[in-house]
């Protein structure tokens, strides 16, 4: 527990250096303050917004590293999480492919046991049926300090901080391009948004 608070307390001190402030525009929700709120209770699908995303530094299928500091230089961000073996996971990668603008999606491996990033991107680009420009990561440790327990999960971030999350199958890229895109987006599962 104290090296979560540690990590998020250092990730707090670099966010304010490099970002001037922690909050975000009006009309959107607002980060609260890290020591006031839980982030480690996954008690409902909404549990973790607001909360900083985890810090990690990670390499991906072709070897680039891509870090949380990385990620958030791009603007809004999303960390899709999957499993190999998540069949209902593929539409769901198809759509946020289709609808997330390149260099904002990172897909992490939540599955500790299945390491093999390489051969797990070549068997989504299979599946549906091209080529996947997005990085690959294996990520059950960050997956896990986000509290992950069902596949797919999609979690919006911007400026370090998680804005929305999604859950369950979702394969409807021009609603997943709304909701990227929206100020205010709509966290929950899937099956109940749509």
């Amino acid at each position: 527990m104290g090296v979560i608070r540690a990590s998020l307390m250092l990730t707090v001190l670099l966010v304010s250096v490099l970002s001037g402030c922690l909050s975000v525009e009006e009309n959107t929700l607002e980060t609260t303050d890290p020591e006031s709120t839980d982030c480690t209770d996954p008690s409902t699908v909404e549990w973790s917004v607001t909360c900083l995303f985890p810090p990690f530094e990670l390499a991906d299928a072709d070897g680039n590293n891509h870090s949380v500091l990385s990620a958030n230089g791009t603007g809004r961000w999303i960390a899709y999480v999957s499993a190999y073996w998540c069949t209902h996971c593929q539409p769901t990668l198809d759509a946020l492919d289709r609808a997330v603008e390149p260099g904002r999606l990172l897909v992490m491996n939540k599955d500790p046991t299945d390491d093999n990033m390489s051969a797990w991107k070549a068997h989504m680009e299979e599946e549906i049926n091209r080529t996947l420009n997005r990085p690959f990561l294996h990520a059950p440790n960050v997956t896990n300090l986000l509290g992950v327990e069902g596949v797919p999960h999609v979690v919006l971030v911007d400026n370090l901080t998680i804005v929305a999350v999604r859950v369950g199958l979702w394969d409807n890229p021009e609603r997943v391009e709304q909701w990227f895109h929206s100020e205010q987006p709509v966290s929950g599962y899937s099956s109940q948004l749509e």
